[in-house]
């Protein structure tokens, strides 16, 4: 991970912090594990755990000591020249899972930017 990539996300969730200071809702910066469970089940047997570059959760329930258990209200991942592949295809079937419906997860809104250095 070139030095650029956390110099980006550092910005982000500091501006993003500064934004949503006063409210319910919190930032937070990889690492930081979002489990996204199936339906009900335990956390033991969750198998998509995905770490987005920062992720902001307004419900307080979703937050443990283990991190997020249930879809962000937003994430951000900040695409590396160094790992494209990773970042556009590994992580965002995993979170756009959660836009479906079907898995009862939801998210209030979607949305990419590419910015090219």
């Amino acid at each position: 991970m070139c030095s650029i990539h956390q110099k980006v996300v550092i910005a982000l969730a500091a501006r993003i912090h500064q934004a949503i200071e006063g409210t319910d809702c919190e930032v937070y910066a990889a690492p930081f594990d979002v489990r996204l469970p199936d339906r009900d089940e335990a956390d033991e047997v969750v198998t998509t755990v995905v770490q987005p570059d920062i992720a902001v959760i307004c419900d307080p329930a979703k937050l443990d000591n283990k991190g997020c258990r249930g879809t962000p209200d937003w994430i951000i991942e900040v695409l590396s020249p160094a790992t494209p592949t990773k970042d556009q295809i590994q992580n965002a079937p995993s979170m756009s899972a959660t836009e479906s419906g079907n898995t009862g997860r939801s998210t209030r809104s979607t949305g990419s930017c590419s910015c090219i250095d």
